[in-house]
């Protein structure tokens, strides 16, 4: 499971208190931490696992695993597997010492050591999540975006949360990315569908260029990946060519020039290009924040009315999304990710 570090925490939070609340039925930390003998704000801060700045060794998440928590001995060495990247060292899984000491000599005493390899610790933790939503709550509701002028409002504000969070960012999208739109050319387009000098056109533009200032703060520390669809992407730069789209010509050139620049200055931007049809276009931020978004390229026609985007937040969505996304790119063929190989394709569609 080739997850980053923030992803890592977040995931390893949700099976900690999964296993805490909905399978022993503690609602108490301080009674984990005394049995697996570490302190309560050890076991909260694993179980938020959201600050990189906390010292969360593999001691004490081995201590809460075994002797707090007491996961299945397969559970214990995934989880510590996944784990792994969270410190320096090359330990993960318990060793043929702590099988005895931390399983068969407290609560699983037919433990027996053994290895494992990546795919059946990825098999291990599969299990666990299909094991969690069997037994999730039912899932959060669905916050719904009009595509209308007091839809996008809400929309922006929404966007700008989700991405104020300390995890990579991916997106499937078949126009291009937010952070291609220079900004003079984005408050055009909103003052034209507000109105120039409206309260909501301010707020609106004032919300815009927050989220290209985090962007420009995030992308420095977090991967930003994109899959976008060839023929629409092709589409959509010959459309703009020719007029046809809400922006003049010379603004969606401005848009691949600031898709190539944006590329080349930075080694956490990626593309990869896909050749499969109808892709869903969504916004995925680690596996925290997913919004699917509905809306169509904009056109020189009036705005399109409708559905803008669609935000879930119920945790086990996301990690679908998020899975999905991983061997979708993975799938791509390497040419087709090869950063020198985009640039040159995006450079032919402005040409």
């Amino acid at each position: 499971m080739p997850f980053q570090e923030q992803e890592v925490r977040a995931l390893i939070s949700l099976l900690l208190r999964f296993r805490r609340q909905k399978e022993l039925g503690e609602n108490s930390q301080s009674a984990i931490a005394r049995r697996a003998g570490i302190s309560q704000a050890r076991v909260s801060n694993w179980e938020q696992a959201t600050n990189p700045d906390h010292a969360l060794g593999r001691e004490s998440l081995k201590r809460l695993l075994t002797l707090g928590l007491r996961f299945p001995y397969e559970e214990v060495d995934a989880i510590l597997w996944l784990a792994c990247s969270l410190w320096r060292d090359d330990k993960d899984v318990l060793t043929p010492g702590e099988v005895k000491d931390f399983l068969e000599t407290v609560y699983d005493h037919s433990a027996v050591f053994q290895r494992r390899g990546p795919q059946e610790h990825e098999r291990i933790l599969t299990k666990i999540l299909k094991r969690i939503e069997e037994r999730a709550r039912p899932a959060s509701p669905l916050t719904i975006f009009s595509a209308a002028p007091s839809g996008h409002l809400d929309f922006e504000r929404s966007l700008l949360e989700m991405e104020d969070t300390e995890q990579p960012r991916m997106n499937v999208t078949t126009l291009p990315p937010f952070f291609c739109r220079p900004p003079d050319i984005e408050e055009k387009w909103y003052r034209q569908i507000f109105g120039a000098d409206t309260k909501g056109c301010n707020d609106i533009v004032q919300l815009v260029q927050q989220r290209y200032d985090l962007w420009k703060r995030w992308i420095e520390r977090y991967s930003h990946r994109v899959i976008v669809e060839r023929t629409v992407i092709e589409r959509y730069f010959a459309e703009g060519r020719q007029g046809k789209l809400a922006y003049k010509p010379q603004e969606v050139r401005a848009q691949g020039e600031r898709w190539i620049e944006s590329l080349q200055r930075h080694d956490n931007c990626a593309v990869a290009i896909s050749d499969a049809p109808d892709l869903m276009r969504y916004i995925l931020v680690g596996i925290s924040n997913l919004m699917l978004v509905l809306s169509a390229p904009r056109q020189a026609a009036p705005a399109h009315l409708g559905i803008e985007a669609i935000r879930i937040t119920d945790p086990l969505v996301i990690l679908r999304f998020r899975l999905e996304f991983e061997e979708t790119w993975q799938n791509i063929p390497e040419e087709n990710k090869d950063k020198e190989r985009v640039i040159e394709w995006l450079r032919v569609q402005i040409s």
